[in-house]
């Protein structure tokens, strides 16, 4: 297989202020992929790109690491010192473990959380999508997501953990002691706003008020919420009436400054003010943290509520665990075998030349042979040399998975034994 490199940064090596340069609208990403390929600098390219990380995972590379690293940290605006401080550089089979263990869930701020699964699901179909994947990183990504897949399936890890928006919500209720009558301010339309109207209904919050850029999408939002409708034009007087705000959207200037905060607590009374931001980049200005009664926390902020949870779930994390660790062996069988194919297939190609220019010069010495009797010799002919390359092939592939470090002393006696290049 082709050379294998992941480079990344997520929550346990960088903040958030970093992270966010990385979150690239589609068109961003799109450019970046096909910049990678038509540059040469790897036959393959996949970014995995969420809240808490980005990670660029490249097949066939072509050129060194720092080559990579430097494009990434160029399209992200940012200096390519202040990237490597961060960053991690995962190789071979370094960088499968890591992408099963984030697919798992294993890797996540709330360990567990079920959203990954379908976060690298869209990563991989967006680069097939862009033609960035090969046949590499195609078998890498589908082999992560049947482990993902399975860690849901065979664990309760999944229902132990909590997602972002849930872990968001319970901040929120330490915060606001009667949440149930909290007035509720969505500013954002995709999942995670989902996500959040679901945890705080189960804490019997019903007054909710959903945000868009117009009145329409607004409109489409409340009536899968059951929410007053919105617009974005409105915040500063809807920020005035709201308890809790809850920020999600992909705009990449704030949302919420600190002077329209500023101005809103100056009416408000004194009633404090609960922010939750958990975009990517963020939408409200961190400087609104020193306003008076402001209660802001953004995603890097939930950090700690995820790890005071990690204690009950440490059953389920080790089976989790167990069963990453065995699809990882079962992939790296797979990649054993496969650095076997070419071997079998010239194995094959040898015997099938040897039978055919057999077959030929016998038929020299048959004329006149009827044209089925020609096929059932042709036919037995090449049953024989199958029957007697399939104990010798299928050896092969077992000593392939056997992990007992002869697969390549094996390749060399099968060479010598049908006087093949070793080339």
């Amino acid at each position: 297989m082709e050379p294998l490199l992941c480079i990344g940064i997520n929550h346990h090596s960088a903040p958030l202020a970093l992270r966010e340069k990385f979150a690239w609208d589609p068109a961003q990403l799109r450019g970046y992929l096909q910049r990678e390929l038509s540059a040469g600098n790897a036959d393959e390219v996949l970014v995995l790109s969420t809240c808490n990380r980005v990670e660029a995972y490249f097949a066939g590379v072509r050129v060194s690491p720092q080559v990579l690293s430097e494009s990434l940290a160029d399209t992200a605006g940012v200096a390519h010192s202040r990237f490597m401080e961060k960053a991690y550089l995962l190789d071979g089979e370094e960088a499968i473990r890591h992408l099963f263990e984030v697919a798992a869930g294993l890797d996540s701020m709330a360990v567990g959380e079920h959203q990954i699964l379908g976060q690298v699901a869209r990563a991989y179909d967006f680069a097939r999508e862009c033609g960035a994947t090969g046949k590499q990183l195609s078998k890498l990504f589908q082999a992560a997501l049947a482990c993902g897949k399975r860690v849901q399936t065979e664990t309760h890890i999944n229902q132990l953990g909590a997602s972002i928006p849930a872990l968001a919500v319970k901040l929120a209720a330490r915060l606001i002691p009667d949440l149930s009558q909290a007035r509720v301010l969505l500013v954002g339309a995709g999942d995670m706003a989902g996500l959040a109207v679901q945890a705080f209904r189960k804490r019997e919050v019903a007054r909710f008020t959903a945000v868009s850029r117009t009145l329409e999408s607004a409109q489409a939002l409340a009536s899968s919420w059951e929410a007053t409708a919105d617009v974005l034009t409105n915040l500063p007087s809807l920020v005035q009436q709201a308890d809790i705000i809850l920020t999600s959207t992909t705009a990449g200037s704030y949302l919420l400054t600190e002077e329209m905060l500023r101005a809103a607590t100056a009416a408000r009374d004194g009633a404090p003010l609960v922010i939750l931001d958990i975009a990517v980049p963020r939408n409200v200005d961190p400087a609104s943290r020193q306003l008076p009664h402001v209660y802001l926390y953004d995603i890097d902020d939930l950090e700690g509520q995820a790890a005071a949870m990690q204690g009950q779930r440490q059953q389920e994390l080790h089976k989790a665990q167990r069963l990453v660790n065995a699809e990882v062996d079962n992939y790296h069988h797979y990649l054993q075998q496969q650095r076997l194919v070419p071997l079998i297939k010239q194995v094959r190609g040898e015997a099938e030349s040897i039978r055919k220019a057999e077959f030929e010069r016998a038929l020299q010495k048959m004329p006149g042979v009827d044209p089925e009797d020609l096929k059932q010799i042709d036919w037995l002919t090449r049953s024989i040399v199958k029957k007697l390359l399939h104990h010798p092939t299928l050896h092969l592939r077992e000593q392939a998975t056997a992990a007992n470090g002869r697969t390549e002393l094996y390749a060399e006696w099968i060479k010598e034994l049908f006087g093949l290049s070793h080339e």
